[in-house]
C-alpha cells in the first residue's frame, strides 16, 4: 500500500515538474507578446496574448489540482479546468491554428490523467481504511 502511494506521489511530482517547465515557457511568451502589443499596438498580438493567458490559467489550475492529489486530497473539482480548456480550444479555432488537434489531444489527455489519478487514489484510500 505504501509503495503504491509513493509511486503515485512520484508520478504526480513528475507531472508537476512538466507543468512548471511549461509554465515558465508560457510566461516568457506572454511577456514577449505584451511588449510586442505595447510597442506595435497590433491586434494580432492581442488575440495571441489572450490565448497564451488562457493557457497560463489552465496550467496554473492543473498545477494546483496535481498538488492537491499529491497530498492525497481527492476532493477536487475539474469543472473550471474543463471550462478553461474549452475556452482555449475555441480561441485556437478562431485563430485557425494548425496545432488544434494536438492541443485538443493534449488537454483531453491531461484531464483524463487527472481523473484516473483521482480515482486511483480514492481506491487506495478506501482499501487502506478496510
Amino acid at each position: 500500500m505504501e509503495k503504491q502511494i509513493r509511486f503515485i506521489r512520484n508520478r504526480i511530482s513528475v507531472l508537476i515538474s512538466h507543468l512548471t517547465e511549461e509554465k515558465f515557457e508560457i510566461l516568457e511568451n506572454k511577456n514577449d507578446l505584451k511588449h510586442a502589443y505595447i510597442i506595435d499596438d497590433d491586434d494580432e498580438c492581442f488575440s495571441v496574448l489572450a490565448v497564451v493567458t488562457t493557457r497560463e490559467k489552465i496550467h496554473r489550475f492543473a498545477d494546483q489540482i496535481m498538488r492537491q492529489l499529491k497530498r492525497l486530497d481527492i476532493n477536487i473539482n475539474l469543472t473550471r479546468l474543463k471550462r478553461l480548456v474549452k475556452i482555449h480550444i475555441t480561441q485556437m479555432k478562431n485563430m485557425h491554428t494548425r496545432q488544434i488537434n494536438i492541443q485538443i489531444q493534449f488537454y483531453n489527455d491531461m484531464i483524463t490523467q487527472i481523473e484516473h489519478t483521482q480515482r486511483y487514489i480514492k481506491l487506495l484510500l478506501e482499501s487502506k481504511i478496510k
